[in-house]
């Protein structure tokens, strides 16, 4: 009975510790998988960080190529005005108000030969009219004309004759 006891007190302490080294075995697990998960989280800020690195390199590297950019483009407009205030434009606008008053006579000349055309057109029209009036009192009369220049012929005819029967 002594070694029964032992024996269940024995197993129930290898239970116990069986049981504990399961626990123990469990907890680490975990304590591996967390340290396994905080390892990937560290290997993913780094990776994260760098790029985010290279993107504000990246990013200087632009705003720098843009600031030389600008520098030249402010130097070129700074040139360009310049060499603008160096112009002067009162010969050009002499010369432009010259052509625009030229422009004005010619068009001024070009308004009135068109009223003058159209006054020549109106006058043509009513001349063609007076002509084909007269035309038409004609006619009449050329009908006239022919008539009596055949009776004037039919009487030179008539008048020869009596002067052949007379002979």
């Amino acid at each position: 009975p002594i070694l029964r006891a032992e024996h269940t007190g024995l197993s129930e302490q290898a239970e116990y510790s069986a049981e504990e080294f399961r626990a123990a075995e469990a907890a680490l697990s975990q304590q591996r998988q967390a340290a396994e998960e905080a390892r990937r989280g560290y290997q993913e800020s780094l990776f994260a960080q760098r790029e985010i690195v290279n993107k504000i390199n990246e990013i200087e590297t632009s705003i720098q190529r843009l600031s030389a950019s600008i520098s030249s483009l402010e130097a070129s407009i700074g040139e360009a005005e310049g060499d603008l205030s160096g112009y002067d434009e009162t010969p050009w606008q002499e010369q432009l108000q010259g052509m625009l008053e030229t422009r004005v006579a010619r068009e001024t000349a070009l308004a009135a030969a068109r009223d003058e055309v159209e006054a020549k057109e109106t006058q043509l029209r009513e001349l063609d009219q007076q002509r084909m009036g007269f035309e038409a009192k004609l006619a009449p009369l050329r009908e006239r004309i022919h008539e009596v220049s055949l009776k004037e012929q039919e009487a030179r005819m008539t008048e020869e004759q009596y002067g052949q029967q007379l002979l």
